[in-house]
């Protein structure tokens, strides 16, 4: 489908919501990796390229890092 049939944009930093919204229907558009100092991390943008409006749904709220010590739960 052309970028032109795009009419709404979200993006997720998560692998796990990423599948979530290709599930429901939405088009991946773009993996970027991401670098600030000692960080690094995927950025997933999508775009709704459907009829109609994209479907409600709740993504799970990760727990981000705040130092490298600390554990991903």
């Amino acid at each position: 489908m052309s970028i032109d049939k795009t009419t709404k944009l979200t993006s997720t930093r998560s692998e796990e919501n990423a599948n979530l919204l290709l599930r429901v229907g939405w088009t991946l558009l773009l993996v970027a990796e991401r670098r600030e100092g000692a960080y690094q991390w995927l950025l997933y943008q999508f775009g709704w390229q459907r009829e109609g409006e994209p479907p409600e749904i709740t993504l799970p709220v990760l727990r981000v890092a705040q130092t490298p010590s600390d554990h991903i739960g």
